[in-house]
């Protein structure tokens, strides 16, 4: 909640600064967004050794938000796994479109080698079903990623012990967002062990 309240004295702020009308401080902060996004993304890749592989993802992907999320998708999209669907679901669509443009055109060398990850991993929530005392359950997904990042398949590799968790698991397996294995700079399909905790104090 800190950070939403950050976010919307920022909009305030852009606009007292330029004297702008509504719209033009909205567009002042879904530029800045998008800088400190392509800011923090191009770290991330130079962390994990993944810089030529992941720049084009990044410049992609920070210019896809600045495009297509509303100041208010931005701001709901802070509170992380609260999130509204509409939100989730459009970010979600923004990497995987940029996942997949950013591997079509990657070098051949040996420059580059990376196991596959989850980017945007969607948390279950907690089992209604479950009765009373709840505990805390975790489940294992084997994912199939393509060369794409998108998913092949999904099989439950680990059960939490309840069916209910378990097909919970294998929904947020499949609607999370990956990026490829990648073997000198090519993506290659592999596979990923996606882990679903539910926590019934997080829900």
């Amino acid at each position: 909640m800190t950070k939403v309240v950050s976010l919307l004295l920022t909009i305030a702020s852009l606009a007292a600064i330029c004297g702008c009308d509504a719209q033009k401080a909205n567009d002042a902060f879904r530029t800045r967004y998008a800088r400190s996004y392509l800011a923090n993304c191009l770290a991330w890749t130079r962390q994990n050794g993944l810089e030529r592989v992941g720049r084009p993802f990044c410049i992609c992907a920070a210019n896809e938000q600045r495009r297509r999320l509303s100041t208010a998708e931005i701001v709901e999209l802070s509170l992380g796994p609260l999130a509204p669907k509409h939100a989730a679901d459009t970010a979600r669509a923004i990497t995987k479109k940029c996942s997949a443009q950013a591997t079509r055109s990657m070098p051949h060398d040996n420059s580059c080698n990376a196991d596959a990850i989850v980017i945007n991993p969607v948390q279950p929530r907690y089992p209604e079903s479950v009765s009373a005392p709840k505990r805390r359950l975790t489940a294992g997904v084997e994912v199939t990623i393509r060369t794409n990042g998108l998913v092949k398949n999904a099989r439950l590799y680990r059960s939490s012990g309840n069916p209910v968790a378990d097909a919970a698991a294998l929904k947020a397996a499949r609607s999370s967002t990956y990026w490829p294995k990648f073997a000198s700079c090519r993506p290659v399909e592999s596979h990923y062990l996606f882990k679903a905790v539910f926590d019934p104090s997080r829900d």
